[in-house]
């Protein structure tokens, strides 16, 4: 599934399926302790694929309670998350 996403373009909801497939597999380890991105980096990266305040009418959800902790992204820049911890995470694999 990651290598289908990788080979297109793809939007926030694709994004956080990527995120999602990479965090279930490295468990028990959490993403935010590889050190692969920053923190931050992963914070907005997964406010911006869930929050429509963000991520405009192609994030993952039409509302959510409370204010966005962070900025948002242009896609092109979580595209570009995304593909580092891809990345990163194949490198993980070998």
């Amino acid at each position: 599934m990651v290598r289908q996403f990788a080979s297109q373009p793809f939007g926030w909801v694709e994004i956080f399926k990527v995120f999602e497939i990479i965090t279930a597999n490295i468990k028990p380890v959490g993403l935010d302790t590889t050190g692969w991105v920053t923190r931050k980096d992963l914070s907005q990266l997964t406010e911006n694929c869930n929050r429509p305040e963000l991520g405009g009418p192609t994030a993952r959800h039409a509302r959510l309670a409370g204010q966005p902790g962070s900025q948002p992204l242009a896609i092109e820049k979580g595209r570009e998350l995304i593909n580092v911890i891809t990345h990163r995470w194949v490198e993980s694999l070998s």
